[in-house]
């Protein structure tokens, strides 16, 4: 590319990549991509937390890394491919599930769920 057709501004709609150095990132003037790419940012926004409250829901946690990580495959409506996925044993998932059950005092894994959808601990990476 010559000096000339880089210095020329991008067609509409298109992705450009910022001159060659460390730490550079692309130029997208393609206005659905960069209206989903501020929807993501917004969405991911809207679901973090500040440090405080991540640290308060961290004291209070009940569940570990992997059990919100197997409770966030089947809040997505995942069976028994959260094995596969987690690359855990399905018997491994079940006493992953057992503790946090016991802990609240629930007999159920619909109890869990219901539990899980309505904790803010579920916020927690």
């Amino acid at each position: 590319m010559s000096e000339l057709e880089a210095s020329a501004p991008p067609a509409r709609g298109s992705f450009r990549r910022c001159p060659a150095q460390r730490d550079t990132g692309w130029h997208i003037t393609d206005t659905a991509a960069v209206a989903w790419t501020a929807d993501v940012s917004e969405e991911a926004w809207v679901r973090s937390l500040s440090w405080q409250e991540a640290r308060a829901a961290t004291a209070d946690a009940v569940t570990t890394e992997r059990r919100r990580a197997i409770l966030r495959q089947m809040e997505a409506g995942e069976g028994r491919q959260i094995a596969g996925r987690l690359d855990l044993s399905e018997r491994a998932i079940s006493k992953e599930l057992l503790s946090p059950r016991s802990v609240l005092g629930l007999a159920t894994g619909h109890q869990l769920m219901v539990r899980w959808a309505r904790a803010a601990e579920r916020r927690i990476p």
